[in-house]
């Protein structure tokens, strides 16, 4: 093609002003290419191209790339470790929520672990620049990213309502939570389902690229991206909204109720990543370089459940805050009918009170526990509290 149509347009093939800068060449070459050419024969001319026009240093994605994939894990982690601490240490010991935080951190890092297989693949540069091997292994860790990315966030939404369903005991709202949590759970395996068996044999999502008509027919993956991603949005504002209207019935002061506020902040963080990572889904779909336009989609996908996971853990970051710093007077728990509200956590543990040797006002509504519970049992426990102040065993959190 190019030995025949190149001439007719420029005169001769060493003429690389005309062959860089025509716009009829591509126009002309292309029906040639696309009749004539095999995948591995196009994307040898694309490289042609590019050496010919002085592409050859065109920048890469992958440096970015993979500042987002070593960052944001390790952020993520830490904060896990941190609830973890605070929940072992400083309060009872873990729940089910808990459980699924870890479940999901650990997810997220098998997430993390092929984006980085697929960078180190070549991902993050122009197509034409990678060997069909390189191509053809970057694709198979791509499919498996996917896998890994739904388990991540699902695990991260039911641990948020784990938590609100441990926290809040209002039975209609224990109730929207189950009815929440199930709805999570069955749409978000059935797209798991689509994706994995997208195409059979499975291999066939690394390999049928290089066939200009596939062996094998698969579904469109776009049709579950586009799914996954239009429910992740759902889901993140069903369940930001949930406890708001519990939340605005509390006598809180206003810097409390700001403080409330910039966590809920950061969980929109995740709608906002959710709704850019769509675009980024559109244009992969007519892409003719897919290694390099999937970059901004790794890293909006792990910016999504990274801070997804940081967001759930950020309660109980800033209570390991308030224990680490007490002069910052991190608390949340708020007064009432002008008193002041005493958390007394020998009432949940008094073995871990004694052997830690806390300050346990730490482990008050630092995990939004107090802030409902301590108005909703307030009658049922104030001679508890005076009692506490009377022994000198609890701790009294001022305003």
């Amino acid at each position: 093609c190019i030995e025949t149509i190149v001439p007719q347009i420029c005169g001769s093939l060493t003429n690389t002003t005309c062959i860089c800068t025509d716009t009829q060449l591509p126009v002309t070459l292309e029906p040639c290419i696309v009749s004539a050419c095999n995948v591995t024969d196009e994307l040898q001319l694309q490289r042609y191209s590019a050496q010919t026009c002085g592409r050859a240093n065109d920048k890469s994605r992958q440096l970015g790339q993979l500042r987002v994939t070593y960052v944001l894990p390790a952020l993520a982690a830490l904060f896990v470790l941190a609830r973890l601490y605070v929940r072992i240490k400083l309060t009872i010991g873990l729940g089910a929520d808990d459980w699924t935080m870890l479940a999901a951190l650990c997810a997220y890092l098998a997430m993390v672990g092929t984006g980085i297989s697929m960078a180190l693949q070549g991902f993050g540069q122009h197509t034409f620049w990678l060997s069909i091997d390189e191509i053809t292994r970057a694709l198979m860790f791509f499919y498996l990213s996917e896998i890994c990315y739904l388990p991540a966030i699902t695990l991260t939404k039911i641990s948020l309502l784990l938590f609100f369903a441990r926290v809040f005991p209002h039975p209609r709202f224990r109730m929207g939570i189950w009815a929440m949590l199930g709805f999570v759970f069955l749409s978000n395996f059935s797209i798991i389902m689509v994706i994995i068996f997208q195409c059979v044999p499975v291999h066939a999502n690394w390999t049928n690229w290089t066939y200009k008509v596939p062996p094998v027919k698969c579904i469109n993956r776009f049709i579950a991206a586009y799914a996954a991603a239009g429910m992740s949005i759902l889901h993140d504002v069903i369940i930001l909204l949930m406890p708001i209207p519990i939340l605005a019935r509390l006598n809180l002061p206003w810097h409390k109720k700001l403080n409330v506020l910039v966590m809920f902040l950061v969980g929109s963080f995740v709608i906002i990543c959710s709704i850019f990572r769509l675009p980024t889904l559109m244009k992969l779909k007519g892409s003719t370089d897919p290694s390099y336009d999937q970059a901004p989609i790794a890293i909006w996908t792990d910016l999504e459940v990274g801070v997804g996971i940081i967001c759930g853990c950020l309660p109980s970051f800033r209570s390991l805050i308030g224990y680490m710093f007490p002069s910052l007077k991190m608390s949340l728990v708020p007064s009432y009918e002008g008193n002041t509200l005493v958390h007394w956590a020998g009432s949940r543990s008094k073995n871990k009170q004694n052997s830690a040797g806390l300050n346990t006002g730490v482990a008050s509504f630092m995990e939004l526990e107090d802030l409902y519970g301590s108005r909703h049992n307030l009658n049922q426990t104030k001679n508890e509290q005076r009692s506490a102040i009377t022994r000198g065993s609890g701790a009294s959190i001022t305003e």
